[in-house]
């Protein structure tokens, strides 16, 4: 058996003369929104005509940085490959996954709850999809890696000046629409990030919505007058505003409005606060003219993101020579 993986290595190292994108994730979860980026970002690689794989993050790795963090017992080491095989993985996208890595060569995409370099690879590209620290404690990143942002906004003191916006479009947008242009009835309450905040500021006949799917939130947003919600960024926010449901952020203690969004695009169609539903209801039609307009730019996003990977690690990446169609249909998304 080590004979085989061995040769299987060698022979993967050999048939590998260009770099393939790994992009490092948890299992595919359709209510985690930097889950779906992440497999978004997997799908339109390989959709360009570029290698890419997923390595889901509960799959054991032989490197220093992984020991660190389960320890060197050779029994927990075991235990956590036998969980591994015997769980199944359902990949949307028709994407694969990947169980071994050129370390010199291939190019590995962290998001920014990843602490430290677990497949020990050489080319390490951090994504930062929300605030480091915040969700998965102090991060622990390296010298040479190359950073980009989701938003500027998530920039804190351990993303290092200079790092590069790199925005993808709603993977979830198509499952919404307004299709409810007569009365509305209640309101909806939305807690998901904002978990740790005081909760008593919805009104108490609220319906609590977190632990719904898109086609029945659609339905909700199109039913409800307004959506109170504790998360300050999340893309239910959008979403409830896409069906004609007034989204209001509940502000967070000491932050401003123009310190929650600085670019005032971004808070189109929502109001910080129930003051500000007049500005949600102005600047909706400016939101939706701003989505179509984000899936126009989704291309440009993409070649950026490649030449910067390309010049900073002085790789040559492929050259695609096809363009795949999509494969198969699209899967059920959350953000």
């Amino acid at each position: 058996m080590i004979f085989l993986n061995f040769s299987k290595y060698i022979l993967l190292r050999i048939s590998k003369p260009t770099p393939e994108f790994i992009i490092y994730s948890p299992r595919f979860n359709a209510n985690s929104g930097g889950n779906v980026v992440l497999y978004d970002l997997a799908r339109r690689l390989r959709d360009k005509g570029y290698k890419s794989s997923i390595w889901i993050d509960e799959r054991p790795a032989f490197s220093r940085d992984y020991f660190s963090k389960v320890g060197r017992s050779p029994l927990r080491f075991f235990v956590r490959w036998v969980r591994y095989i015997l769980k199944k993985y359902n990949l949307p996208h028709d994407l694969r996954s990947t169980s071994w890595v050129d370390r010199e060569n291939d190019i590995v995409v962290y998001p920014e709850i990843t602490p430290g370099n677990p497949l020990g690879v050489r080319k390490v590209v951090r994504w930062i999809l929300y605030f480091p620290g915040s969700l998965a404690g102090a991060p622990s990143y390296g010298p040479r890696d190359l950073f980009f942002i989701f938003a500027e906004v998530f920039a804190n003191k351990f993303v290092p000046p200079g790092a590069q916006t790199f925005c993808l479009p709603l993977a979830a947008r198509p499952f919404y629409r307004q299709y409810n242009f007569s009365e509305r009835h209640g309101d909806l309450v939305l807690i998901r990030k904002g978990r740790n905040r005081s909760q008593g500021l919805h009104p108490k006949d609220a319906q609590r919505i977190d632990d719904k799917g898109h086609e029945e939130l659609c339905s909700l947003f199109n039913r409800a007058k307004k959506l109170y919600s504790y998360d300050l960024y999340t893309a239910y926010n959008i979403f409830a505003s896409i069906c004609g449901c007034i989204p209001i952020v509940l502000p967070a203690d000491g932050v401003s409005e123009e310190e929650w969004l600085p670019d005032i695009t971004d808070r189109y169609g929502i109001a910080y606060g129930e003051e500000r539903i007049s500005f949600a209801l102005g600047t909706r039609a400016l939101l939706l003219a701003k989505l179509t307009e984000d899936e126009a730019k989704a291309e440009g996003e993409m070649e950026k993101f490649l030449e910067k990977v390309s010049t900073h690690f002085g790789t040559r990446l492929m050259e695609p020579t096809s363009i795949p169609g999509k494969r198969g249909a699209t899967e059920e998304l959350d953000s």
